[in-house]
């Protein structure tokens, strides 16, 4: 259910953990929960515990092209009053395409895993799948790390892959940064939250290895290996 992105569909997949011997997996399609019910039926039908996740998609403030967008609507505005009285020659003395060159920059986002420890965190999921729709929907349904903190009980977290925030600013050489957030990541979910390591044979993934595991030890994180 990942839209446009996703490749194996749920049957055949929870058919082919059944054959190698797995109890357990997770769900954690990228900006939604859709999948959730089918997911679960197919699990429960072949004696597999169903784990409810989604792959959110997190920026830094998930609210800001709300306000970029009603900048823009009252310069817009402001605009339309006075273009008249300038026989439509006026420059951008408002600065609205400043405004909407900057709101073309907030489409960047990065990934988190967050998986349902209990009850409480199958809500929370569920409450930061719909507030990431119909508040901070911008290309994509986006959360920020102060909604993740207001409905943070009960969830697992983990780091995710080279597109998560710690992996992307390893990546960009943005290594004090990424510290931040594996810190902030810490401080909020304890050990709830880990960095985690996807062992693929490419060069950019063993470079994020390496320094996700310094972070980790440096921390006192632990890492969970995902092939």
């Amino acid at each position: 259910y990942s839209l446009l992105d996703g490749l194996t569909k749920i049957d055949d997949l929870v058919k082919k953990a059944k054959r190698l011997g797995m109890t357990s997996m997770a769900l954690t399609d990228h900006g939604t929960i859709s999948g959730w019910i089918k997911f679960y039926e197919e699990c429960i039908a072949h004696e597999i515990k169903p784990i409810f996740g989604i792959e959110a998609y997190i920026v830094d403030d998930a609210l800001r092209i709300k306000d970029l967008d009603r900048q823009i609507e009252e310069l817009e505005d402001k605009q339309s009053k006075w273009l008249p009285l300038f026989d439509g020659i006026m420059e951008d003395e408002n600065g609205v395409e400043t405004l909407k060159e900057q709101k073309g920059k907030e489409r960047k986002s990065n990934h988190v895993i967050l998986l349902a420890q209990n009850e409480a965190g199958y809500r929370n999921i569920i409450k930061l799948s719909s507030w990431g729709y119909l508040n901070g929907y911008y290309y994509k349904p986006r959360i920020d790390l102060d909604i993740l903190a207001k409905h943070s009980d009960g969830l697992i977290v983990t780091s995710a892959c080279l597109g998560g925030q710690i992996s992307y600013n390893i990546l960009k050489g943005n290594l004090d940064k990424a510290e931040q957030y594996v810190r902030k990541y810490k401080e909020m979910f304890g050990d709830n939250f880990y960095i985690e390591l996807q062992l693929h044979p490419v060069k950019e993934q063993e470079m994020v290895n390496k320094k996700n595991i310094e972070f980790a030890k440096k921390t006192g994180l632990s890492e969970i290996y995902l092939w």
